[in-house]
């Protein structure tokens, strides 16, 4: 369950089946379902309420309405950055590659993060942390980093095999040694690009 400053709540009811995505706005006593299968959902930074259907659909529902809005298909997970934009993750039919795509916050108007990409999450400091596929080959790439608000990355490190972001927020990666299979895990604090 989210509440927005204005006093709308949403929630998600039965969501082991693909839920269906309630709100009571702000100053009324009935609860009306604004979707159906609902896999996840959040608020944006304008408290529009983002929902990825279990098709793939991302969809938009301003603040206190019940008008949906598509904002794309073939998304398989999203997140809201600190800046209140989402950032959402089309993956490529037939491969386990995607592309990255932001909206700000409020907006169903898309802006394409440039790469291929195989992986991302939120770290502490709210940024967008990814792993491209620059090597697809060998199942390696190069770990960004994507500011609040940003589209253009900042390299945190090259030859990474995965990635994960800790209970502290912390990215710890495991970087392969050049020509071996053998590597070493580096970590980096919430919001650095440069390793401890």
């Amino acid at each position: 369950m989210v509440a927005t400053l204005g006093g709308t709540v949403y929630f998600l009811d039965k969501p082991a089946q693909g839920g269906w995505l309630k709100m009571r706005a702000a100053g009324r006593n009935d609860t009306q379902v604004i979707d159906t299968n609902v896999r996840k959902y959040a608020l944006d930074g304008s408290a529009a309420a983002i929902a990825l259907e279990v098709n793939g659909n991302l969809v938009h529902f301003d603040a206190n309405s019940a008008d949906k809005q598509p904002m794309a298909t073939d998304v398989s997970a999203f997140v809201v950055d600190g800046s209140g934009g989402v950032v959402a993750f089309q993956r490529v039919a037939g491969t386990n590659a995607g592309m990255l795509i932001r909206f700000a916050a409020g907006s169903t108007q898309p802006q394409t993060i440039s790469g291929s990409f195989t992986n991302f999450a939120l770290d502490g400091s709210d940024s967008v942390v990814a792993l491209d596929n620059s090597d697809a080959t060998n199942h390696i790439g190069k770990l960004w980093r994507f500011a609040a608000r940003s589209v253009t990355g900042q390299l945190m490190a090259s030859n990474i095999k995965s990635f994960v972001v800790d209970g502290a927020g912390s990215v710890v990666a495991f970087q392969l040694a050049a020509g071996s299979n053998a590597g070493s895990l580096i970590r980096f604090q919430p919001g650095s690009n440069v390793p401890q």
